[in-house]
């Protein structure tokens, strides 16, 4: 369905990016939840978030924010939530 395909897309996003972009080296079990916020309109862009099964990726994750400089033609912010 579509749903699936987008969930899907955005889990490969999120991989790509942590893998690739940041290069932190995991796995894509290692990303427990990826859920998109909000309502779904046709111009706007929506947040993701991830949650990881360990908080050393999620470490790893925040300590090699500086290389998104790569990823400079999307336009992507990640902030450290202290939400359980």
């Amino acid at each position: 369905t579509t749903i699936e395909r987008r969930y899907k897309a955005d889990r490969d996003f999120c991989f790509k990016l942590v893998s690739e972009i940041l290069g932190v080296q995991s796995e894509t079990n290692d990303l427990k939840r990826v859920i998109r916020l909000g309502k779904k309109e046709q111009s706007e862009n929506r947040p993701i978030l991830i949650e990881f099964r360990t908080s050393g990726v999620k470490n790893r994750v925040m300590e090699s924010l500086s290389k998104l400089r790569v990823a400079a033609e999307e336009y992507i912010g990640i902030c450290h939530s202290c939400m359980i």
